[in-house]
């Protein structure tokens, strides 16, 4: 069940990743093309385009947390025997889903306490924009949650490889 609800949740972060990235794509090369041709400029373009990478980013994380994708240091793991892995697996995803859940919590409050603050040029509450933090936290936590599942139930602690092994590259 948990699984399933990952992979979902993976699917749609990854469309509104490549939505927002697609956004921010036009919207740079019509800042360009605005300020080099046509001597003008999109005076909303640069806060548009910092607050979609930021969003972005952050819902990205969850899926390369899934995937195997973020920087790790692996020769510990590795050097441990196999018994002793799933115990430090389990510890080092425990403390990540802690560390997610104080993110989660202040990020919460960051929205809040902002949410009257608007942004200069787009006029949107400064609070819905620092809800990707809280969100990305989330989508984070879930992912831990299904792997702390995972090694739980099969005891396997080998890290997915990197997307790029898989093809080759």
């Amino acid at each position: 069940m948990l699984q399933r609800i990952c992979s979902a949740i993976e699917r749609l972060s990854c469309l509104l990743v490549f939505v927002f990235l697609a956004v921010m794509v036009v919207v740079v090369f019509a800042q360009v093309v605005w300020r080099y041709v046509l001597s003008a400029s999109i005076f909303w373009s640069e806060e548009l385009s910092r607050y979609l990478m930021v969003w972005a980013t952050l819902i990205a994380s969850g899926v390369c947390l899934k995937r195997g994708s973020h920087m790790a240091v692996r020769f510990v793991h590795d050097a441990l025997p196999p018994a002793l892995r799933r115990w430090t697996a389990l510890g080092v995803h425990l403390l990540i889903l802690i560390f997610l859940a104080v993110v989660l919590r202040y990020g919460i409050s960051l929205s809040a306490r902002t949410w009257m603050q608007i942004s200069p040029t787009l006029n949107l509450p400064m609070g819905a924009v620092y809800l990707c933090v809280p969100l990305g936290a989330l989508l984070m936590a879930v992912q831990v949650l299904a792997l702390l599942e995972r090694i739980w139930r099969t005891g396997s602690v080998d890290l997915p490889p990197p997307e790029s092994d898989k093809r080759g590259g």
